[in-house]
């Protein structure tokens, strides 16, 4: 084989890793709720309200907004890349619900 389809198919192989990778990561909402239940809500507490986030394969920045009885509850989160795990940059409550 030549060269040229040995980087091809290596290329290839690479590209449908990423994207399959990018399908398995968790959603902002599920990255959210992961952080509320870190914060000592109940999953069945939590309310999806508002779900938001940039498209792109770069830099994806979000906000997820869940209610509950008592209080509205905030996240913000980023994505460096498409593969990659979402992150929390900030968690805030208000009152109200």
């Amino acid at each position: 084989m030549s060269r040229r389809v040995i980087v091809r198919v290596g290329l290839g192989a690479v590209i449908v890793v990423l994207f399959v990778l990018a399908i398995l990561r968790a959603s902002p909402e599920e990255a959210a709720r992961r952080r509320c239940i870190q914060e000592g809500w109940v999953e069945r507490d939590l309310v999806g309200k508002r779900v938001y986030w940039t498209k792109g394969p770069f830099l994806r920045r979000g906000e997820v907004e869940f209610s509950t009885r008592t209080k509205k509850i905030f996240v913000e989160l980023k994505q460096t890349a498409f593969f990659l795990d979402w992150q929390v940059t900030d968690y805030r409550e208000e009152p109200g619900g």
